[in-house]
């Protein structure tokens, strides 16, 4: 009967392997994600810039309505020692001819819903790294298991040769042979501890200083993404970003343009005390006026200013168009790299199935004294390499699909978080 060396047999042996204490929390990717997504200190320093230009649309619509206030005057001649006195209330308002305050209250809105995109774009960002540095530290972590488990095999094989030595089937050259494998193994695993603690080290920056560990190895999996253009041009921030910038871009081209418009003011005021018997308006009365403010000439400053702002609505044109191509370039780049990596996990796992099934033979020969402790070493290390070329194949694929869906547009903040909406707004 053919006997290969199960995969299953392979993960689950690193799950019972030992691995350095760390006495972290242990997180699925979805639990580190989510913990990302509410400790790391640079989201939450870009969601209070978001809230803040929130509460200046606010401070812009504010602007636009009417003003009201309390005036008080008073005057004295010194020498003759009269003056008088006057407190009057004031009502004004600046009246919109040309639309400009919509304009300006658009334009306020832009720039807080563009600073909200650049949010979502970093936390995208941040999700990718979040993930990519998860299933980098589960597979150091997988590692680490890994040579744990070789290093005692290695051990297990010293013991033997140092058996057969001390019965005469074996020479003293196969005992030291056997020792340099054990230090070699033990090498590499320290190599692998230290791997994994700079990862570990990298996942609680991004945690916000919160020691975690993962829970979950890289296995494999099947995945549904596909790179369609358009579905991610749909949902990525940055390209919500380029929109919203190039109708920013178009709002401030239509402001510049009103720079010559007519200015025209509406007051209402009443007197409410006055010492004095020619104040205007008396105090019996109200006084409406009206003052309009019509530009001549203002030295070309509107017509320049209009002509830059519409150089950068073509700009941001420009800058559109060209994310687009970035955009596709992305989804054929990380498409490519996951149709790779699952291709490379497929001959791995036989390569593991075939070196193991390959080493057991070899040992047992090795042990009944049929086969060579060279063969036994050449198997070893056959076995080793592919072991860990098995594993990195799995974290290959667990990054490659993080960065698809990055591509795609999914990389997002967990729906707790990413509902959330600035108060300024409401």
């Amino acid at each position: 009967m053919k006997r290969l060396f199960p995969c299953g047999v392979f993960l689950g042996m690193l799950l019972a392997a030992p691995v350095p204490a760390m006495a972290n929390s242990l997180l699925s990717s979805g639990g580190y994600l989510a913990l990302v997504a509410e400790k790391n200190p640079e989201l939450a320093a870009s969601a209070s810039r978001v809230e803040s230009l929130y509460r200046l649309v606010e401070a812009v619509t504010g602007s636009t309505r009417p003003r009201l206030g309390l005036v008080a005057s008073s005057g004295r001649i010194l020498r003759e020692g009269e003056g008088e006195s006057t407190l009057s209330l004031s009502l004004g308002k600046r009246l919109d001819l040309s639309g400009l305050d919509a304009l300006r209250i658009r334009q306020a809105e832009l720039a807080a819903e563009v600073q909200e995109a650049r949010h979502a774009e970093f936390a995208a960002s941040l999700m990718r790294e979040a993930e990519t540095a998860y299933w980098n530290a589960a597979a150091g972590k997988s590692t680490v298991a890994l040579y744990a488990s070789l290093l005692a095999q290695r051990q297990e094989d010293l013991r033997i040769a140092r058996l057969r030595f001390e019965q005469g089937t074996a020479a003293r050259l196969d005992v030291f042979r056997a020792e340099v494998q054990v230090e070699k193994t033990r090498a590499a695993k320290t190599e692998a501890e230290a791997a994994l603690r700079d990862a570990l080290s990298l996942m609680a920056r991004l945690a916000g200083g919160e020691a975690v560990e993962p829970s979950e190895i890289p296995v494999r999996f099947e995945t549904t993404l596909s790179a369609d253009l358009e579905a991610a041009w749909k949902a990525r921030p940055d390209a919500r970003r380029a929109a919203l910038e190039r109708e920013a871009a178009a709002v401030a081209t239509r402001i510049a343009a009103l720079g010559m418009n007519p200015v025209l003011e509406a007051s209402l005021a009443s007197t409410l005390l006055s010492d004095s018997s020619t104040v205007v308006p008396p105090e019996s009365d109200l006084l409406f006026s009206l003052r309009m403010e019509v530009p001549l000439y203002d030295g070309g400053q509107t017509r320049a200013e209009k002509q830059s702002r519409k150089i950068l609505e073509t700009a941001a044109e420009q800058d559109e168009r060209a994310l687009r191509v970035k955009v596709a370039m992305e989804l054929e780049q990380a498409s490519s790299r996951l149709e790779k990596a699952q291709a490379l996990e497929i001959s791995r796992r036989k390569e593991v199935d075939l070196a193991s099934e390959e080493l057991r033979i070899t040992r047992l020969r090795y042990r009944t004294g049929v086969g060579s402790q060279l063969e036994l070493l050449d198997a070893q290390v056959r076995e080793q390499a592919a072991r860990t070329a098995y594993m990195d194949a799995l974290r290959e694929m667990a990054v490659a699909r993080a960065q698809l869906s990055y591509a795609l547009g999914l990389s997002t903040l967990p729906k707790a978080e990413a509902g959330s909406r600035p108060s300024g707004k409401e």
